[in-house]
């Protein structure tokens, strides 16, 4: 610039396992709220931030500001993109998953799983053998990025919704039988939800420098792969596709672009015959599932006339306390060490050797900054 001045964009504001919603209510094992005073307070300042400890009864706490008033949410607002990595599957001491992706238990603040073409095409090249490009070995990208559980995406708001507590269908909890507390967690979660995120979910299990047990609490159901039969049944009664693989990349793609027509007819409010119905599932039972989300506005990167399909890309929604669900449980108990793995934490020779699987994480977050800035 000729007059010496610097122009700076607001491009990506990413963080790794940071405590979004502070640590009260959101330590790795649950303590009393008498515990996390003493705790807090013996921490000194930072303690009693993390803890959410205020001085007068009815002060808001610097986490609790910094994640719902606008003099902080304004300037945030303004990054093109915002990430957050989380670790997944209770292996975080310091920063749980839920406090490092804000997420809600009480929250219906729906996430959307991107599911490109090319990724329906792996799944089902994988199921016959090959990769991509039709040759049998190689590197997928599935296995370049073995470490990522899922990757979540929230839209960006143009007002902040109202917050409005979940009651599970069936019981008899009122929406005002929420404690204070957790009316200003889910408060903190809708508010950061709003500015549109990309939430990375990071299962670093394999690169603890422990051993693991059984979760005796848990059925034997691999965590990966609860949180991939989710999302791809959420997947199949949108009506997209249904796997019924022919092991025939051709014939199963002309099936799932019969579907999207089916569904953008459905979209479009045109009726469909029972013939029509997805495969393995009723009219009915369709639209039934169907009628929740109709409405919803995409995430702004999609361009398809209907809410969630188009001929490339396919958006699944799945709300805040769904998600909760999925990542917070394993099927193994690990020591948590995973806070440290992630972010490779290499202050001594003896860190840097026992974190150093956690490299691959770190570098696939500087590679995917880059790419970001230099596609932008």
């Amino acid at each position: 610039c000729p007059c010496g001045r610097i122009n700076i964009h607001l491009n990506i504001f990413c963080t790794t396992a940071t405590p979004h919603l502070g640590v009260a209510s959101h330590t790795y094992l649950p303590i009393p709220r008498v515990a996390e005073k003493l705790i807090g307070n013996g921490l000194a300042a930072t303690g009693r931030d993390l803890f959410c400890l205020t001085e007068e009864e009815n002060e808001e706490s610097l986490i609790y500001q910094m994640a719902t008033h606008v003099k902080y949410l304004h300037p945030l607002s303004k990054f093109r993109k915002r990430i957050a990595y989380a670790n997944a599957f209770g292996t975080d001491f310091q920063v749980p998953t839920e406090t490092a992706s804000f997420l809600c238990r009480n929250s219906n603040f729906l996430h959307w799983h991107k599911l490109e073409r090319e990724i329906k095409v792996h799944e089902l090249s994988k199921v016959s053998g090959t990769n991509e490009d039709g040759a049998d070995g190689g590197k997928t990208k599935h296995e370049e990025n073995a470490f990522i559980a899922v990757i979540l995406e929230t839209e960006k708001l143009e007002a902040p919704p109202l917050v409005t507590p979940v009651v599970d269908d069936g019981s008899n909890t009122s929406k005002n039988d929420l404690s204070k507390e957790d009316k200003l967690i889910l408060n903190m979660s809708t508010q950061l939800d709003s500015l549109g995120w990309t939430k990375v979910f990071v299962d670093v299990r394999d690169g603890i420098p422990a051993p693991s047990i059984r979760n005796p609490f848990s059925d034997k159901t691999d965590a990966r792969e609860r949180i991939r039969t989710t999302l791809l049944e959420r997947h199949d009664s949108f009506g997209d596709i249904a796997i019924q693989s022919s092991h025939d990349i051709k014939e199963d793609e002309q099936k799932r672009d019969g579907m999207n027509e089916k569904c953008r007819k459905y979209g479009k409010g045109e009726s469909l015959n029972k013939n029509d119905s997805c495969i393995g599932v009723e009219e009915i039972t369709m639209k039934r599932r169907r009628t929740k989300y109709d409405k919803l506005p995409l995430p702004s990167s999609n361009c398809s006339p209907h809410p969630h399909s188009s001929s490339r890309t396919t958006y699944i929604p799945i709300e805040s306390r769904e998600v909760t669900e999925l990542v917070t449980k394993s099927d193994r108990l690990h020591f948590p060490l995973g806070h440290t793995v992630m972010v490779v934490n290499s202050k001594n020779e003896w860190y840097s050797r026992i974190n150093s699987r956690g490299q691959p994480v770190m570098n696939s977050l500087a590679e995917g900054l880059v790419r970001d800035i230099v596609e932008e």
